[in-house]
């Protein structure tokens, strides 16, 4: 045991307590598991609840409309229907300057004609409709001074700890055109033309019957949300549906007394939570939450269904594909990371200068990427993946491609970017975290903490992922077209930032290391202390200008300079032991093979 425990301390004090710098490395390894933990829990800490905060767009294409409305309590008194002309034309805002116009154009042997049927009227009983009405009376506006256009909007909860927060009117049909089903929004709803007339002709027609009456055309809304945007949003997408019920509690506030809207939608909520128990009809009250219960869940088969359900990508709505996304990414980098383990940072081509040195690594690197990429590839599509399709496997390996030319540019500069390349790699690692914790992997950033939502911009795992979204569920289920085109391209924009920035970046830091490869060291001041120490005059001369911080690097005669290298190490230590550490006395370093004199060379000025 004292045998084990005086080995224990041999280590310990040699790899760890020796010098500052092994601290500080020792520290830094300590806090790796802190970073990636702590830093991965806080970013997925409780996103559900912030589900509501996807961005929604309701966009109405419907005209408002000239309505007959007779409310009571009694179920025989109520009568409702969109105003007609003669000619069976309906009357809305458009066709009509106003409500006398309305009336006027729509009576008929003394009662108003509407697509419900003809009734007797006074005038307090017609008013105009739209169905965004409908809908605003249940939504909060965020700032109560702004146009409905430029506002956003708040829902009430539509299921427990469940509310949208972020929905914005859109009526103008060119940015209904631009944006339906686009990249904007999550969840798009579309109000066709004709809308609310349908709805006021079903609800009028399941109250009372008018023999010989012409139908309404049949007008449904859509719901169309996608897979693409975030694979497991694209799965609570699903829940927004319920959103339905809302349109009809806001529809019978239009079309009953305060008082008897109110009991109404008690009721219903009632039977709407507790629907699989069925319904005991006692009265009309009784009998009209029947009927609007089936009219709110009816099947899309059924005749009574009321909005279109459309998700893209549920073709490939599977775990396997959807979060492959994040973990392709996750795979091109740490395998890119891998490359730094087994190539180095030497310059074996002597008189090439720094920028050329540096990309004859990169190309080096990018030249494994390829082989990886395409090996993954493969295997990919040996596990499902396929299921894709051709076009869309292929667009997925060229962007595959692309990200890992980006991510070889990104790991090869901060692995250049420290002297001490132990350090740069936990630099590489903190940037990983980073890209896992905020980079759209799993949840959409808008539902993580703000301070992630911010740092997502920095992520390059943001825009591989999104761009991977939009060929997966975009390419793979229309194939090629333009729209996924432009914007996989306006993503690779994007990633073309970060790899120009960090590609000079990496030609900075090179130049860097190659003054330490050529001289020692990186800092004039140091190289000609060497020059002086070693009586290297005519050196001097040509090294130093007269400005005393800049120095004629380029113009040195040779490529390296061998006795300087050895002068700047012997005065400028890079790792200065402890006192108490040089004292002791040192043995031999037994090593098994040659893998561990590479690592200690690596990583060790000193051999200890």
């Amino acid at each position: 045991m004292k045998d084990i425990l005086k080995g224990y301390w041999t280590e310990l004090s040699s790899r760890v307590l020796s010098s500052k710098k092994r601290l500080l490395k020792f520290f830094g390894i300590a806090i790796v598991p802190i970073i990636y933990a702590i830093t991965c829990i806080l970013g997925f800490w409780n996103p559900i609840n912030n589900i509501g905060k996807a961005p929604v767009a309701i966009m109405n294409e419907d005209a408002t409309v000239w309505i007959y409305k007779k409310t009571g309590d009694n179920f025989s008194d109520f009568n409702i229907g969109v105003l007609k002309d003669k000619d069976g034309n309906s009357l809305n805002t458009k066709n009509t300057t106003s409500r006398e116009e309305a009336i006027e154009k729509a009576t008929i042997n003394g009662k108003i004609h509407t697509n419900t049927g003809d009734y007797k009227f006074n005038e307090e009983q017609i008013s105009d409709l739209n169905i965004w009405t409908l809908f605003k009376d249940y939504l909060t506006p965020k700032h109560s001074d702004k146009k409905d256009e430029e506002n956003t909007f708040s829902s009430p909860e539509l299921k427990e700890g469940l509310a949208l927060t972020n929905i914005h009117y859109i009526s103008d049909k060119k940015e209904i055109e631009k944006q339906w089903k686009g990249k904007k929004y999550y969840l798009d709803l579309k109000i066709h033309e004709g809308t609310l007339e349908y709805l006021i002709y079903k609800i009028g027609t399941l109250i009372h019957i008018h023999p010989g009456l012409t139908p309404t055309p049949k007008v449904k809304m859509d719901v169309w949300t996608t897979y693409e945007r975030n694979f497991i949003f694209g799965y609570y997408m699903k829940s927004m549906y319920e959103y339905r019920s809302s349109i009809i509690f806001g529809l019978i506030d239009k079309l009953f007394d305060n008082e008897a809207a109110k009991n109404i939608k008690d009721e219903l909520q009632k039977e709407i939570n507790n629907q699989n128990q069925g319904i005991s009809t006692k009265g009309w009250k009784d009998d009209l939450i029947l009927k609007i219960v089936k009219y709110i869940y009816s099947s899309s088969k059924e005749e009574l269904s009321l909005i279109n359900f459309d998700q893209q990508g549920s073709k490939n709505g599977v775990y396997g594909i959807g979060l492959g996304e994040f973990f392709i990414c996750i795979g091109l980098f740490v395998g890119t990371f891998m490359q730094t383990f087994i190539y180095d940072r030497g310059k074996r081509s002597h008189n090439l200068s720094s920028t050329k040195w540096y990309i004859t690594k990169s190309m080096l690197m990018f030249t494994t990427g390829i082989v990886q990429v395409t090996f993954l590839v493969i295997a990919l599509s040996l596990t499902g993946y396929s299921a894709i399709g051709s076009a869309a496997m292929f667009s997925l390996w060229l962007w595959l491609l692309y990200i890992d030319l980006i991510f070889v540019i990104t790991i090869q500069s901060l692995w250049y970017l420290f002297t001490d390349e132990m350090i740069s790699k936990f630099v590489v690692v903190i940037y990983l975290v980073i890209n896992i914790a905020a980079g759209s992997g799993t949840f959409p950033n808008f539902m993580q903490f703000d301070f992630f939502n911010a740092i997502s911009y920095l992520s390059e795992f943001r825009y591989s992922i999104h761009a991977i979204g939009s060929i997966v569920y975009g390419i793979g289920e229309y194939g090629f077209n333009s729209y996924d085109s432009l914007y996989i391209l306006q993503e690779a924009g994007y990633l073309a930032i970060f790899g120009v920035i960090m590609f000079a970046l990496g030609l900075y830091s090179s130049s860097k290391r190659n003054k330490q490869i050529r001289f020692g060291s990186y800092k004039g001041k140091k190289v000609l202390k060497a020059f002086e120490e070693l009586n290297m005059q005519s050196e001097v001369n040509e090294f130093k200008l007269e400005k005393q911080r800049h120095y004629n690097w380029n113009k040195m005669s040779q490529s390296y300079y061998p006795e300087v290298i050895l002068k700047v190490k012997e005065i400028y230590p890079s790792e200065k032991q402890f006192k108490w550490f040089e004292k002791q006395e040192k043995g031999i370093i037994l090593k098994p093979n040659e893998s561990d004199q590479e690592t200690i060379s690596r990583n060790d000025t000193k051999e200890v």
